[in-house]
C-alpha cells in the first residue's frame, strides 16, 4: 500500500513543483514540510560530496592548520550550499524517492530508519554518519534523540545495524507503551496531512493497520477497522482516529424479568436502556422474598509494589532461579552475571526477586511497569544501555509470545 500511496502523492505534488527547470531551495518551500526537509538534506549531501576533493588538496600540499585555509573552505561550502539545486532531469526521481521514504518512515518508523541508515549491504557505520543520516527525517524526533544520547553516553565510534535496530525498537516501545487514543492521533497527523495532499479524505485504512502492525499493536489496528466498517469508510482522518481507538462500550446485560403482579408469572426479560426509569411496582416485584446471602468478596488485587514485596519475601533458590531464567529470559538466560552487575548493582537477591515478581505478572503492561520501577528507577539504570535493551527485549518476548 505504501508504494501506490506515495505514487499518488507524487502525482499531486509534482504539479506544484514541476521539473520544467532546475529546482532550488526556494521552490522546495511549496512542498509538504517533511518532504521539503528530506530534499533539503539531499541537497546538503550533494554539496558535501562536491567538496570532498578539497580534503585531498590539504593532504601534504597545503597546511590545513592555517586559519586562512579553513575560512576559505568554509566560505566555499556556504556558497555552494546557497546555490544548490536539483537538475531538471534529476528532479522527478528525487521527488518520487523523497515521497516514498517519508511515507515509509511515517508508517514504519523504526524499520524504515534502520534500512535508510544502513542500506542492504552495510552492517556497521561511524556513529557520526548514523546521526547525520537520521536527520533526513522530521517525524518521531525521539528516535533521533535516543541515538544521539546513546552515542554521547557510550562514546561509540561505530554502530552496528543490530545495535541500532534493538535500541530504536526499545525506545519506540517505551515511548508509546502508555499512549492514549489522542496520542496516537497526534502521531499520525503528519500522515493525515500527506493523505489529503495526495487527494484522499483521510489516511487509507491499510496504512493505519500497517502502522499499528509495525508497533506490534495489531489489536489497535483491528479496533480501527471495526470502527471503519461501522462507519462505512476506508479512510480515517486523524481527528476521527481518537474516536476509532476508544475501547468499545460493553453492552449492558438485560434486566431481570419481574413477576407480573396479576398472574405471578415472570414476564419476558427487558433489555436495559440507559436512563430508562424502572417503575416502583417493578422494583418491588423484582425483590426476592428473602435477601440473598452476600457473595464472597473477591480477593483484592495487589498493587505492583505489594506484589513485588510479596515476592521479595520468598526469593527463589538457585535451582528455581535457573528455571525462572529459562522461562522469562529464553536465550538470554545465560547472561545472569551481566544482568546482575549492570542492572541490579551487583545484587543477586534483587535480581531473583524481580524474576519472581515478573513470573506473577499478568501481562506485558504489568511486567513493563515492574521493570521501570524495580530496575530502571530503583537502580538508576540507563534504559538505552545494551544490557538494559537485551534484558527488556527478552522479558517482552516472553510475555508477547503465544503460550
Amino acid at each position: 500500500m505504501i508504494t501506490p500511496f506515495s505514487d499518488a502523492l507524487f502525482e499531486q505534488i509534482s504539479r506544484e513543483v514541476p521539473g520544467s527547470g532546475p529546482v532550488d531551495r526556494a521552490r522546495l518551500e511549496r512542498l509538504p514540510v517533511p518532504i521539503a526537509h528530506f530534499l533539503d538534506r539531499a541537497l546538503d549531501r550533494r554539496v558535501e560530496r562536491a567538496c570532498e576533493p578539497l580534503s585531498g588538496v590539504a593532504d601534504g600540499w597545503v597546511d590545513p592548520r592555517q586559519e586562512e585555509v579553513r575560512l576559505a573552505r568554509e566560505a566555499y561550502v556556504r556558497v555552494l550550499a546557497r546555490h544548490a539545486r536539483f537538475p531538471a532531469a534529476e528532479w522527478p526521481e528525487a521527488l518520487r524517492q523523497a515521497g516514498f521514504q517519508v511515507v515509509s518512515h511515517l508508517v514504519r518508523p523504526v524499520q524504515t530508519l534502520v534500512q535508510f541508515l544502513f542500506g542492504d549491504e552495510t552492517d556497521e557505520l561511524p556513529a557520526a554518519e548514523v546521526e547525520r543520516r537520521a536527520e533526513w527525517f522530521l517525524a518521531y524526533s525521539y528516535l533521533r534523540t535516543a541515538l544521539s544520547a546513546y552515542v554521547e553516553k557510550h562514546g561509540s565510534a561505530r554502530l552496528s545495524r543490530r545495535k541500532v535496530g534493538d535500541l530504536l525498537a526499545h525506545v519506540d516501545r517505551a515511548m508509546t507503551e502508555d499512549w492514549e487514543p489522542g496520542d496516537w492521533s497526534s502521531a499520525l497527523a503528519p500522515l493525515d496531512r500527506l493523505s489529503r495532499e495526495a487527494g484522499f479524505r483521510g489516511i487509507p485504512l491499510p496504512l493505519v493497520e500497517a502502522y499499528f502492525e509495525a508497533k506490534d499493536r495489531s489489536d489497535l489496528g483491528a479496533r480501527v477497522r471495526s470502527w471503519a466498517l461501522a462507519h462505512r469508510t476506508d479512510h480515517i482522518p486523524s481527528d476521527d482516529l481518537t474516536r476509532a481507538l476508544l475501547p468499545p462500550e460493553p453492552t449492558p446485560p438485560p434486566r431481570p424479568a419481574p413477576a407480573d403482579p396479576e398472574t405471578g408469572q415472570a414476564s419476558a426479560p427487558v433489555a436495559a436502556v440507559a436512563g430508562d426509569p424502572v417503575p416502583l411496582w417493578k422494583q418491588f416485584a423484582g425483590r426476592p422474598a428473602h435477601p440473598a446471602a452476600e457473595p464472597a468478596a473477591p480477593e483484592p488485587h495487589l498493587p505492583l509494589w505489594k506484589k513485588f514485596r510479596a515476592a521479595a519475601d520468598d526469593a527463589p533458590e538457585s535451582g528455581a532461579l535457573a528455571a525462572l531464567e529459562r522461562d522469562l529470559l529464553g536465550d538470554a538466560a545465560d547472561r545472569r552475571a551481566e544482568f546482575v552487575r549492570d542492572l541490579f548493582a551487583g545484587s543477586s537477591e534483587d535480581y531473583g526477586r524481580l524474576l519472581g515478581a515478573l513470573r506473577q505478572a499478568r501481562g506485558w503492561p504489568e511486567a513493563s511497569h515492574l521493570l521501570a520501577d524495580e530496575v530502571f528507577r530503583r537502580h538508576r539504570v540507563d534504559i538505552y544501555s545494551p544490557t538494559a535493551v537485551a534484558f527488556t527485549n527478552a522479558v517482552e518476548a516472553r510475555f508477547r509470545s503465544p503460550r
